[in-house]
Formats: structure tokens, C-alpha cells, sequence
């Protein structure tokens, strides 16, 4: 069992490790540095308050008190399902379920506990997908990124709200967000709270995976790993959560590989979830362990491996100028993107990685079509402001004889000329996202014929690309 522990606490006094394998937590680190990793949290590693109490247990302590529940009845720490189940055998009101649930988180407004900081404090984890209802996972990435600001971008799932999806592919979403897939904690009582609502909301999920195309895209991507952090889901449950999330069968030869971590002692046995998987779909490994060890411990590896002063850091406004019409924001310093609409994906990709690594990035999200004052400010950003040019080349561009890029990448190619040609490559960098090869780019400025390119699958940043950005060249003098 798990002692609680005090925020206060060291998590090396409180954790070991629950894997004991090196090499797995070396390949799930750098997983979450490439952006490859999606987090899905549960109420087995859902913590509030200094005690790092289980939220679940917490807010079925107090649903008994406020639905005249006999104590008695329940163990130490009752789950909200317990609570429920109990609440209906005696003839209530299912609605008030929720009344009192949504009351209670109002009056009493939990913090979060020191897990769920800890895996916040993972900062290669951009996007959460929750299995719970309450705020406290968006509360504290706020409290850990952005100094208590609220800035984390929240979505939910419920299958009678009228919009679904996220507003757009996981991938093009900034900063931090959490997505609910079994509703939020309103008043209007639309969340999943005990196991037959859950049933209801993974089978409307499933049904609503055809016009959820924004987060049905970013679950099935092939190159990204489920990471299952205390679901609580019984064993089928389990099996036909990852099964509509996976928008695939078992046997099927899915390619990727995902993990689930959880515990017997809340989740029940986990020896059916270990023999499926083991034997029908070995590309999902179960981990039986303290799903919060093994919070502690990644948190641990992560900043072993990615120290404080090398580790992303949250952007204040201070950092950036507000320029142009339509009180967009940009870097004054930042690296200049340059892409078609059609690789708008990859530049995003682009654009997340690099600053993952520290690097400012300057990257036109609209797409241009504001008039001649934005064009101007577009030129200066290329011309004397951006101390990085980079070029993302790809079979579209290849084959685009008309478009603004080419108008991008002339300054650029006039800008050269007051550089010296030593300093040359440091300012352009040409990136090849798809699989055109390199004897086939023919609409590159002649200037740059010769610059070394670098391959870059769908615009995923490595470290060594990054590390070759991060040596910036100063901006001329212009006056």
C-alpha cells in the first residue's frame, strides 16, 4: 500500500521503482520528448490536497455525508462507484448524484495532490486525455506551468453535447490541454460517475468516433503510444475502453505499442488484463504496479535525463510582441517557418518541437490574406528580425509553380546577400517532410541549392536538428 505522502516529501523517499527496467524507461522518456507519448489519467492517480489522498475516495467520503448514507456500510476508503450503487439500492434520486458531486467540488474547491504535479512536471507531455470528471488535472498544469495563470485548454466528450471534437488535430493545438472523455463536473449532471455511465459514454464514443475526426486521427495514429495511468477500469471494461480508442481490433496486426499502468488493490485483479494482452494483442503491456510509483518515477527518470534548466519552459506574454493587425503574437527573435497550407501539419510539428528544446519559432498561422500591412510585416520578420530561416520542402511545394512561400523564401534569398557565405547555412535550413528525394527539388531559390537539407518525417524535430537551430546567427543592423 501506498503511504500518503506529504507534498513536502522527496518522491525518491517515497517511490521505487515499480518497472525496474532501464531500457523501458529510456524509450518511454524519449518517447515523450518526441511528442510520441499521449497520457490518458484515471482515478487511480487523480490525488487532491497535501495528503495526496485519492480523489476518489475523498469525494465519496463526502458524497455519503451528503446523501444521509449509512458510514457503516463502506470501508475506509469508498469509491464514488460504491457510493452510487449503495444510493440507488436505497431507492434515490439519480440526478442528485451529480447535484451533490458538482456542489461539493464547488464549496469545497480541492487542490491537487502532489502525483498529479509530479506528472505535470513531465513537460514533454503537451496533451492529457482524462478518464475522470473533476478540474484538478487542468488545475495543476496550471499551477505547475503557468504559475496558477488559467491557460490550459480544456475539451470534453459527452454524447448528448451538441459539439464533440476538439476544434482542431491534436497536433495544432498550443500549450497545454486536457480532453475529458467522460464528460466534466457541471451542473447540467452530463459525466460519467460510476461504471454503467462509463459503459454509456465508451459506446457513445464509439458510435461518434466518424464526426469526432479531429480526436479520432490523433488516437489511431499509428505513431503515437497510449500511456494508461490508473484507469480503475475492470478487466472487459478495459479491454473495450482501449478497443474504441484504438478505433481497431486485437488482432488485427496493429502496429503500435501502448502501456497500461495500474494496480490490483482499487482496480481489481489485473491477471486477465496481463493474459490478454500477453497472449491475443501483444502490442498492449500491462504494468502491474502503484500506478502513483510509477508517476514518481517517470517524473524522476524525466528530470535525470532533461534537467530543470534544459527542460521546456512556459512562455510569459513578456516574452512575446504583439505585432501586426489582428493582435497576433509573435517572437521578435523567433525561428521562421515557411510552408505551403498543405504542410500546415508538419509546420505545427515543427513549430511544438522546437520550442520543446527552448527554441522560439515565428510561424504565420493564418496564412496571410490580411492586406499589404501584414505582407510588410511578414518581409520584416524575414528580412532583419528572424535569426533563423527555415524552408519546409515537400512535394507540394515541389510542384507549386504560384504561392506566398515562394515570395518567403525570395526575401530570404535576398537577405543572404549582406551575409557572408560562412554564415550562410546558419541562417537557411531546408527540412523535407514527405519522401521527396533530394535530387528532385527543383523550386528552391538558386541560393540555396547547395544547403545541407534535413529529412524530417511530417516535421518531427530531433534533438540534433534542434540542438543545430538553437546556435543563433545575430540579426544584421539594418540602419
Amino acid at each position: 500500500m501506498l503511504p500518503k505522502a506529504d507534498a513536502t516529501d522527496s518522491y525518491q523517499s517515497r517511490t521505487k521503482d515499480p518497472v525496474g527496467n532501464d531500457d523501458f524507461w529510456h524509450d518511454l522518456v524519449v518517447g515523450i520528448k518526441n511528442g510520441s507519448v499521449l497520457p490518458i489519467t484515471g482515478w487511480n492517480v487523480t490525488t487532491v490536497g497535501p495528503n495526496d489522498e485519492l480523489v476518489d475516495s475523498w469525494l465519496a467520503k463526502r458524497l455519503i455525508q451528503r446523501l444521509a448514507l449509512d458510514s457503516t456500510k463502506f470501508a475506509d476508503d469508498p469509491t464514488v462507484s460504491q457510493v452510487v450503487v449503495q444510493h440507488l439500492l436505497n431507492r434515490g434520486d439519480r440526478d442528485e448524484i451529480h447535484s451533490r458531486i458538482h456542489q461539493i467540488l464547488i464549496e469545497e474547491k480541492p487542490q491537487p495532490g502532489e502525483t498529479l504535479r509530479r506528472l505535470v512536471s513531465v513537460a514533454g507531455l503537451h496533451h492529457f486525455l482524462s478518464t475522470t470528471f473533476d478540474p484538478l488535472l487542468r488545475q495543476a498544469i496550471d499551477s505547475v506551468r503557468y504559475g496558477g495563470e488559467t491557460r490550459t485548454q480544456v475539451y470534453s466528450y459527452s454524447p448528448n453535447a451538441r459539439l464533440k471534437d476538439l476544434p482542431q488535430p491534436l497536433s495544432h493545438l498550443h500549450g497545454s490541454s486536457v480532453f475529458h472523455l467522460m464528460g466534466q463536473a457541471t451542473e447540467l449532471g452530463d459525466y460519467a460517475v460510476w461504471e454503467d455511465d462509463i459503459l454509456e459514454f465508451i459506446l457513445g464514443l464509439n458510435q461518434h468516433m466518424d464526426v469526432m475526426r479531429n480526436l479520432s486521427r490523433a488516437l489511431k495514429d499509428p505513431k503515437v503510444r497510449f500511456l494508461m495511468l490508473g484507469s480503475n477500469f475492470s478487466d472487459w471494461l478495459a479491454r473495450f475502453f482501449v478497443r474504441t480508442a484504438r478505433q481497431s481490433g486485437f488482432t488485427n496486426g496493429f502496429s503500435r505499442r501502448d502501456y497500461i499502468a495500474d494496480s490490483n488493490e482499487r482496480a481489481g485483479s489485473l491477471d486477465g488484463l496481463v493474459m490478454f494482452f500477453g497472449t491475443v494483442d501483444q502490442k498492449i503491456k500491462v504494468i502491474p504496479c502503484e500506478p502513483r510509483d510509477f508517476i514518481f518515477e517517470l517524473a524522476r527518470r524525466w528530470e535525470q535525463r532533461y534537467p530543470p534548466d534544459t527542460r521546456p519552459q512556459a512562455k510569459s506574454s513578456t516574452d512575446l510582441q504583439r505585432i501586426g493587425d489582428g493582435g497576433r503574437q509573435q517572437p521578435d527573435d523567433g525561428v521562421f517557418i515557411s510552408y505551403a497550407t498543405e504542410d500546415k501539419e508538419a509546420a505545427f510539428n515543427l513549430k511544438d518541437g522546437l520550442e520543446a528544446y527552448g527554441v522560439k519559432v515565428w510561424l504565420d498561422k493564418e496564412r496571410l490574406g490580411n492586406g499589404m500591412d501584414w505582407e510588410n510585416t511578414l518581409r520584416d520578420a524575414v528580412m532583419r528580425r528572424c535569426p533563423r530561416f527555415i524552408s519546409v520542402i515537400s512535394r507540394t511545394t515541389n510542384s507549386t509553380v504560384e504561392a506566398y512561400f515562394h515570395k518567403e523564401r525570395s526575401w530570404a534569398a535576398e537577405r543572404v546577400k549582406s551575409i557572408s557565405h560562412f554564415d550562410r547555412g546558419s541562417y537557411y535550413h531546408p527540412v523535407i517532410i514527405d519522401d521527396l528525394a533530394h535530387a528532385e527539388i527543383v523550386r528552391e531559390p538558386p541560393e540555396f541549392f547547395t544547403a545541407q537539407k534535413t529529412h524530417l518525417p511530417n516535421g518531427i524535430v530531433t534533438e540534433q536538428f534542434a540542438s543545430r537551430i538553437r546556435i543563433r546567427i545575430q540579426p544584421e543592423d539594418k540602419s
